[in-house]
């Protein structure tokens, strides 16, 4: 378990450079263009580089994306229009730094 908060949890699996995050968050980002940081995940389980992921969950014309930042942490992202902040899972995978 690398975070486990309010927010929800993330798990990992990693085998040399590849990780896997297992992310199970309990809520998201509601409003139009709005963000919400899930967790920050330990230094040597950090990307290489920011990675943005695509989420689970469409409201309208609006879509959700999972950053995961070079610094840790583990962000959730409206694009465009307001969601309702409902929970998500996503899997994802990236070269660790």
């Amino acid at each position: 378990m690398l975070v486990d908060n309010v927010n929800g949890s993330i798990k990992g699996v990693r085998v040399g450079r590849l990780v896997q995050l297992q992310i199970r968050a309990t809520k998201s980002a509601n409003g139009s263009w709005g963000n919400l940081t899930l967790g920050t995940i330990p230094a040597g389980w950090r990307p290489l580089d920011d990675s943005i992921f695509a989420g689970s969950g469409r409201e309208g014309g609006s879509q959700k994306e999972i950053v995961v930042y070079a610094d840790g942490r583990v962000e959730s992202r409206n694009q465009s229009g307001a969601q309702p902040g409902a929970g998500f899972r996503i899997d994802c995978c990236y070269i660790a730094s």
